[in-house]
């Protein structure tokens, strides 16, 4: 890859006034097959599917891009292996129905619900719902179900029942079937990332026997609780669609920050597609060590000057320079680095925590006698 390669672009949108933009082709799709499907076989960044939404309607479809954005801008440095161990007292708090008997349900089977509090960037509650059972394995112990919206209810809504979806999906996934033959996954398991093809084939074969302490010590870490009365909320029962992607939109743009939206589906068969990028706002880290300056600065804030620094290049081979413009590091005081091999060391044994293979990939490579 060199300076001045050409690179293609796709046309975009930008929400707030509907003006034309461009946005690199990378930022688009969602994987490096589609990538090279457009011919970028050098993508700048790793594509991610991060910001897809549907819906019957546009409006629709770009709120739930928006929000998924915002979610894990939010949340990508602080769940996970790197969970900041916030939990929401929610025992008290008078949920909407629907959360309460999902709640109930999951309790009755034994699960033990933490709705943790991830962030409250723009004034939006982040909420990241985790929990486990006596009987679950490594892989349904770490289900997860996330959301940001302005209503709190909602969100926890929408995250309780993602985590529900979530203990099925894992299991469905990833275990064996009870009975039947196993059905392949699309395309071959040779195909998938080795390493998370490897850390997911340890997790089913031979998990680290102290897995329920690096859990403990991550996933269902608990630092501080939080009041539901201190979780931010405006409340949208009476708002639009249209009315609730406005209320999201001014408070980014206060802080200067504009989404822009590619179609890709345009409502002609009852649905609409679309892709959001928000310039500015960041990932998840962890597994492929996307950054900019956002991430380096709460990176910074939060004092991980082991994974983090600005200046001059530390000491170290696994230091890497984070790509930011001149602007960027001016506002940091100086370039930015990060230690790639201390941000392996963060995920450690619990990668699948923040990449999986696909639908039944790691079964098949079990069956076939591979073995990492």
């Amino acid at each position: 890859m060199v300076d001045d390669a050409p690179r293609p672009w796709l046309p975009a949108r930008r929400l707030r006034d509907d003006v034309e933009v461009w946005v690199p082709v990378e930022h688009v799709v969602s994987t490096p097959g589609e990538a090279a499907r457009l011919g970028v076989t050098d993508p700048l960044v790793t594509p991610v599917s991060n910001g897809l939404g549907a819906g019957g309607d546009r409006d629709q479809a770009v709120l739930h891009a928006l929000l998924e954005v915002l979610q894990r801008d939010g949340n990508g440095l602080r769940f996970r292996a790197l969970d900041a161990g916030r939990v929401v007292d929610v025992d008290d708090a008078r949920l909407d129905p629907a959360t309460a008997q999902v709640l109930a349900a999951l309790r009755a089977r034994g699960v033990e619900v933490q709705v943790k509090a991830a962030a409250t960037d723009f004034g939006l509650p982040d909420v990241v719902v985790v929990g486990s059972a006596p009987g679950d394995d490594l892989v349904v112990a770490t289900a997860c179900g996330e959301a940001v919206h302005p209503d709190r209810d909602v969100a926890v809504r929408k995250a309780v029942c993602e985590f529900a979806a979530a203990r099925i999906r894992k299991r469905w996934s990833h275990h064996a079937p009870a009975d039947g033959p196993l059905r392949e996954p699309d395309g071959s398991w040779e195909q998938e990332e080795p390493r998370v093809l490897a850390a997911t084939v340890r997790w089913l074969t031979d998990p680290p026997p102290d897995w329920p302490d690096l859990l403990r010590h991550s996933v269902f870490r608990v630092e501080q609780h939080v009041p539901w009365a201190q979780v931010p909320t405006t409340p949208t029962d009476d708002l639009t669609t249209r009315q609730v992607l406005d209320l999201v939109v001014d408070r980014l743009a206060a802080e200067g920050f504009e989404p822009v939206v590619v179609d890709l589906a345009d409502g002609a068969d009852g649905v609409h597609a679309v892709k959001v990028v928000v310039p500015g706002l960041e990932v998840e880290t962890v597994a492929y060590g996307r950054i900019g300056e956002r991430n380096v600065r709460r990176l910074l804030d939060g004092g991980r000057d082991d994974l983090v620094r600005v200046g001059a290049r530390p000491d170290g081979d696994g230091w890497a320079r984070v790509v930011l413009n001149e602007q960027a590091e001016a506002r940091l005081g100086g370039a930015a680095w990060l230690d790639r091999a201390a941000l392996d060391a963060v995920a450690g044994d619990l990668l699948p925590l923040y990449r999986e293979p696909g639908q039944h990939a790691a079964q098949a490579a079990i069956a076939a006698g591979w073995r990492p």
